[in-house]
């Protein structure tokens, strides 16, 4: 490589301008030169030399390829490079100074390709040669973008010459898909600055300075007395009025028309023409008429002074609502899987943390002043743990939260803080064996109407089905921590309840059932005793595959979000939602505040459409599964009404889906047209969810729904051919409802793979082969269809169920692919089939005054296939509250013995049995020459079973021949015989008669026509209900296991877990019904 000294004298005419374009802090200094012998990126030649680091410009910068080519690829830039990027330089100050730290000045874009790792030795000459000493070896620097600074820092030296060596830059390729399929994808679509694609190996530095005393914009922990930086704020005010693209605002040496029109900008956001802003007008006619230049100080300190008027016309606005506001600071949640973990608990089997995660966090309450100032206190502090999720009691009384000392030992309980006398209480604590915690998460606390608290835990004991971090449910309690009662029954993660105006309380439920895990975080709402669970927002469509952080707008039907995906964390953009537009695919969904490309103002997101990059897979895109994690980013909004908000933003926005996330979160007060102010802002942590300090209207307490003495619920359909459903399907075809229970896992022990129409991915403590179901599950029974389409049914409460409508052979027509839970004696009623939540009823004139279900009395579950179910045939003579098992019911732990009897549906217990009486004694190992497969039900050999994803996956069970060879390994596209529903479906309603048993070849070997064989209709039912299951192979999660001691001890303790909440929560409902 040439060797180059490359100097600041070369390029004198920029320097009276850069002086102001980059002013330096007394104790700052520009080197006088830099000298590499790294290439740097040359098209065109000289714009990206090394130089640009050292001009004072913050609009060019240096772009240094990487200098260690040990890589093999010669297509990218520069050729065979290979992470880590890696280059040197040497900073020339001019003279002998004393110096202790140097600042890293970002690129003027959005994107982190900032140096990450360097070294930083004293020297003796220009070209690093001579005695060296080091001074800062290995200091990792934040990621940093939009003319941001990093900083290392080292004890005081003398020197003249200093040799940086960077051991990384940010700009790399980030891991999976989602960077390449979604991040970069938005970027070019929105025309937003790209990196991270693994094309480009380099470190690009806008500006380096050195000092020999810290500097004002140091990041720091603020004092306890500090609401924000002084700095920060004046950065919002000039990416508001000129765009992130801020470098060379008040530079000009030649004409002042930008600065000009943003101080015309903000002065016209002052209505109040009192004499402050008539003489900050005068001023401005004073520069104008001096044709004074934007690199004028004046034009500077002006437009300052203006904002400062603008900020106080503003909060005004905030002050008239509420003067105080309580929020906290946190780093962002989730984990490198997405939205499927946040609650960190020490028992977890895995922390899977992200690149931004952060211990630490405070409780504050900060106060608007008259001037636009705010006053500021720290209430509590954990500085090895985190506070979190504030809510108010709706006199202001009462402060209720979460809380945790440390991340190792403690786990979130609720805690509640009296306003008036600051007193702190633990409302909620773990289960206690041997003098040892069963730690759970007690998170996102809300009032209900009658003063008791909602809120999330994980005291239920599940993990996900893709991923093996714990699950969420919604429990209520006492406002003293007592009578905890749990109101849902969901797999995965159910959290973020909030009450709305109605008194409903609105929640985020994470949900697939027989599809897709990637498009399914709607928004549910439900009754606050747990009944009339229904869907809100969302769950029919793609986009959006998540809306968080969901609160109704009060005095409106309207309600405020953020708008993700899955595999992001909890941030994303800002939407306003008007269920009277629509319920799914992004109908009456607003973007607020900032657009989709970080223009000011809102549009609709009616435009956002799935654009699958592959036509074989037409219902995947990645786009929509990470939505909403590039540009400014928001989350934890507020509504006081339409047009005023409280919620945490970042302007800058983080290209990385998991972080790092620099600069943090800050806490602002906004508007759906862009304004905003900067109220909480902290280098040390993000800030956020914020709530005002002001009494609320209590809504209404609804009249609790529940009837404990029932063991059931009942549903009532009115007429399954109503909705899209059954479109086409002739009446009288529809004979039964399949109502089916789902098990939830409780922990990971073993793991496979399964696809689908949507993608390939992980599935833990799997239950079947490959593409086979997700979940354990629980035929309970079916009941008749009447006539007109009518039927109404009890089935257990507090059970998670799903139906299938059925056809005289017991086909599948149309299967539900979500669940629904009722309270015991509840009363539940739909249209039809995937009807329209908004609609009342059929369109056409009524014919009849009722339908021939309500007609009759109400049906209880008949046996299938002639067989009852043990939870229906228990629940006939006992009560709910008899036991832990009923309580729990098809959730109930279970024998750890792989051979033990299951009550879920087992292909070992009910298809084996049909092969043993009708089909082994030609299908066996001797007559394989004839009959080409075997159908016995030994324990299949390991070479048989062929496992997606091989050599990544272990699912820990003892398969049969007989279902390894009938199911063709799970796969049912090489599968000759029969077919079924690939577990990652679409997200979409189905047609009728999809797949399944109607389109598999195996139902007409049952005929005597196939060797004159003779089938049960019973048998036959069976089968088809196996096919129409997906195929499960194991009736619980612990059956046909080959799991070691050591993970039965471990799988033992989660059940056990579980177990003891349920006891506790059965005591307490035990002695409420005065038992």
């Amino acid at each position: 490589m040439n060797h180059r000294h490359l100097s600041i004298d070369v390029v004198p005419a920029i320097l009276p301008l850069v002086l102001v374009a980059c002013p330096l802090a007394a104790a700052e200094l520009r080197p006088a030169a830099v000298w590499t012998d790294a290439e740097c990126y040359s098209k065109p030649p000289e714009k990206y030399a090394a130089d640009k680091m050292i001009d004072g410009d913050l609009g060019t910068y240096a772009c240094l390829l990487d200098d260690t080519r040990t890589g093999k690829d010669p297509t990218i830039c520069p050729p065979k490079a290979a992470p880590p990027v890696t280059a040197t330089f040497v900073l020339d100050l001019g003279s002998e100074r004393s110096v202790s730290g140097m600042r890293f000045v970002a690129r003027n874009a959005w994107v982190y390709v900032l140096a990450k790792n360097v070294s930083i030795l004293a020297c003796a000459d220009a070209q690093g040669g001579g005695p060296t000493r080091p001074l800062a070896e290995n200091q990792e620097l934040p990621a940093t973008s939009n003319s941001n600074s990093a900083f290392v820092e080292w004890p005081p030296c003398t020197t003249r010459y200093l040799t940086v060596r960077v051991n990384d830059s940010y700009q790399q390729r980030y891991p999976g898909p989602w960077m390449s399929e979604s991040q970069l994808h938005w970027c070019r679509k929105l025309g937003l600055p790209t990196a991270g694609d693994g094309k480009n190996l380099n470190v690009q530095i806008a500006e380096i300075t050195c000092f020999d005393a810290r500097p004002t914009d140091f990041p720091v922990k603020n004092l306890p007395d500090v609401a924000f930086p002084r700095q920060r704020l004046e950065r919002d005010w000039l990416y508001q009025d000129a765009g992130l693209d801020m470098a060379r605002v008040f530079t000009s040496r030649n004409n002042s028309e930008r600065e000009r029109a943003m101080v015309q900008r903000v002065l016209g956001h002052v209505s109040d023409g009192g004499p402050e802003v008539n003489a900050l007008a005068q001023q401005l006619r004073q520069l104008v008429e001096e044709d004074a230049p934007a690199c004028d100080s004046r034009w500077q300190a002006l437009y300052f002074e203006a904002c400062a008027l603008r900020r106080q016309a503003r909060l005004q606005a905030l002050r008239d609502r509420a003067a105080q506001f309580i929020y906290v600071k946190h780093g962002i949640f989730g984990c490198m899987q997405g939205l499927g973990g946040k609650y960190d608990i020490p028992d977890e089997q895995v922390r899977d943390y992200t690149f931004g995660f952060k211990r630490g966090g405070q409780l504050c309450l900060g106060t608007v002043l008259e001037n636009g100032t705010i006053q500021h206190e720290v209430l509590l502090e954990k500085p090895a743990g985190a506070i979190c999720y504030p809510a108010l009691s709706w006199d202001a009384s009462t402060l209720v939260f979460s809380m945790r000392e440390d991340f190792e030992s403690d786990s979130y309980y609720l805690y509640a803080l009296d306003m008036a006398t600051r007193r702190v209480r633990q409302l909620t604590f773990p289960l206690r064996k041997n003098d040892r915690p069963w730690p759970v998460a007690n998170c996102e606390p809300a009032f209900l109407p009658d003063g008791r608290i909602v809120f999330t835990s994980t005291r239920d004991v599940h993990i996900s089905d893709c991923w093996y971090r714990a699950g969420g449910n919604i429990y209520c309690c006492d406002a003293d921590g007592g009578n905890i009662r749990r109101l849902t029954f969901d797999q995965l993660m159910s959290n973020h309840p909030q009450v709305l105006d109605d008194g409903r309380i609105v929640f985020t439920r994470w949900e697939y059932n027989d599809r897709n895990a990637l498009f399914a975080h709607p928004l549910i709402s439900m009754n606050p005793d747990g009944t009339a669970q229904t869907v809100f927002y969302g769950n029919y469509s793609m986009f959006p595959a998540a809306i968080i952080h969901a609160h109704g707008i009060p005095g409106s039907p309207k309600s405020l979000a953020i708008v993700a995906g899955h595999h992001s964390i909890y941030k994303g953009k800002l939407g306003l939602i008007d269920r009277a537009q629509g319920l799914w695919a992004g109908k009456g969904i607003e973007f607020v505040n900032t657009k989709l490309n970080g223009e000011l103002g809102r549009e609709s997101a009616d435009f956002i459409q799935p654009e699958p990059p592959d036509p074989s897979r037409p219902h995947l895109d990645f786009k929509i599964d990470v939505f909403g994690q590039f540009g400014p980013q928001y989350a934890h909004p507020y509504a006081f009404d339409e047009e005023h908000y409280l919620c945490s933003f970042c302007p800058e926005g983080y290209l990385p889906p998991f972080g790092p996330f620099n600069p943090p979160l800050g806490l602002y007060y906004m508007r759906p047209d862009g304004e905003r102010e900067l109220l909480a802002f902290d280098a040390w942590q993000g800030t956020g969810q914020a709530i005002p300090v002001m009494a609320r209207r209590r809504p209404a307490v609804r009249a609790s729904l529940v009837r404990p003495q029932d063991n059931c619920g009942v549903y009532t359909i009115q007429d399954v051919y109503q909705g899209p459903g059954l479109a086409g399907i002739a009446r009288g075809t529809a004979k039964k409802l399949r109502v089916i229970a789902l098990e939830y896992r409780v922990a990971r022990m073993g793991y496979g793979q399964n696809g689908g129409e949507c993608e390939t991915g992980l599935c833990q403590t799997p239950i079947s082969l490959n593409s086979g179901s997700w979940d354990v599950k629980h035929v309970l029974g079916e009941v008749n269809i009447e006539a007109d389409g009518s039927c109404s049914f009890a089935v257990p409460a507090r059970t998670p169920v799903y139906f299938q409508v059925l056809d005289a052979k017991g086909y599948t027509i149309q299967s539900m692919r979500s669940w629904s839970t009722l309270q015991n004696g509840e009363h539940f009623s739909c249209i039809g089939c995937h009807e329209n939540k908004m609609e009342a009823g059929p369109r056409e004139t009524p014919t009849r005054n009722t339908t021939v279900a309500l007609s009759k009395p109400i049906h209880k579950l008949r046996s299938s296939a002639g067989k009852e179910h043990p939870l229906i045939r228990r629940l006939a003579s006992q009560s709910w509250r008899d036991s832990v098992e009923n309580y729990l019911g098809v959730n109930a732990p279970r024998s750890l013995d792989p051979n033990a009897p299951v009550d879920g549906f087992s292909y070992v217990q009910e298809i084996q049995p049909i092969f043993d009486r009708h089909c082994v004694s030609c299908h066996n190992e001797s007559q394989i020459e004839k009959s080409k497969l075997s159908l016995t039900g030994e324990v299949a050999r390991p070479e048989c079973v062929k496992l997606l994803g091989v050599g990544q996956v272990d699912p820990k069970r003892a398969y049969t021949q007989s279902y390894v060879t009938i199911t063709t390994s799970g796969n049912p596209d090489k599968n000759p015989w029969m077919t079924w529903l690939k577990p990652r479906s679409r997200t979409g309603p189905l047609p009728p008669y999809h797949t399944g048993a109607c389109k598999s070849k195996i139902m007409d070997y049952f005929e005597p026509a196939h060797y004159g064989v003779q089938v049960s209709e019973n048998e036959k039912r069976t089968f088809a209900c196996w096919l129409d299951l997906l195929i499960p192979f194991c009736g619980s999660y612990t059956q046909h296991n080959t799991w070691t001691d050591a993970e039965k001890a471990e799988y033992s303790y989660f059940q056990e877990k579980r177990r003891a909440y349920a006891a506790i929560e059965l005591e307490s409902l035990r002695r409420s019904s005065g038992e």
